[in-house]
Formats: C-alpha cells, structure tokens, sequence
C-alpha cells in the first residue's frame, strides 16, 4: 500500500472494533491480535502513535487481518 498522509483513516482501536464486530468482537481481542501479529502490523505500517496513542490504519490493518487469515488457511 503507498504511503499516504489521509488522517482521516486513522482510528481509535475502540472505533476500529465498533464497525468489525465480526471480526472483533470485543477490544480485548483485537488487542490480543495485535499481540500476536505485531511483527507483520509493524511491517505494515498499520498503527501509528502520532500522538502518544495507537491509532490504526483502516485499510493497511484490514491487509494485516485478511494476509493473517489466509496464511490459517494454509496451515
């Protein structure tokens, strides 16, 4: 994905969670998703902390989400 400064995409973990109740159905578990994939979260750049406090990338964090379930798949 290309670098982008669209501030608009960046969200609160608790926003995030709010519109991926499928997903996530809870903060806990997209904090304990960020745990376990925080190397490849980092590698795509998909949170950032422009001001002391994680926000997420919608887009780039989606790619994290659908590359981590299709590499389960493979398993």
């Amino acid at each position: 994905m290309e670098d982008t400064q669209d501030l608009t995409s960046l969200k609160l973990p608790a926003n995030y969670v709010s519109t991926r109740q499928h997903i996530f159905p809870s903060l806990t578990s997209l904090k304990w998703f960020i745990r376990q994939h925080r190397n490849q979260i980092h590698a795509a750049k998909a949170i950032s902390r422009p001001l002391g406090r994680d926000l997420i990338d919608e887009a780039r964090f989606d790619e994290v989400v659908l590359a981590v379930g299709l590499a389960a798949l493979k398993l």
